[in-house]
């Protein structure tokens, strides 16, 4: 897992999400490994995310979840709603993807 990568998590969710400002109750998942599915390269390095965010109508649309892995030292991918992610899996605060990775004043 490369030493950078909450900083590499908040970049991916800033370019992706429609509205990165809007993001609340994030949390985080310990590094572990994870079965991304045979098409990503089966088990790989994993993060789960969960967070609210707005969507392009300007609404919240509920806790999302996401897992996140990577490779080489690199993000190099994101899948929503994984199995793996699910209630089983300890959480933790992640101010850092809150106000688009920037810090609050």
């Amino acid at each position: 897992m490369p030493p950078d990568y909450r900083q590499q998590i908040v970049r991916h969710f800033t370019e992706s999400l429609k509205d990165p400002y809007s993001v609340r109750s994030a949390e985080i998942s310990p590094p572990h490994s994870d079965f991304t599915g045979l098409i990503n390269g089966g088990y790989r390095q994993a993060v789960c995310v969960r967070f609210n965010a707005k969507n392009s109508f300007g609404a919240y649309v509920g806790i999302r979840r996401q897992i996140v892995w990577f490779e080489n030292g690199k993000l190099a991918g994101a899948l929503e709603e994984p199995l793996g992610c699910d209630n089983r899996i300890v959480y933790s605060p992640f101010p850092e993807m809150e106000q688009g990775g920037k810090p609050s004043s």
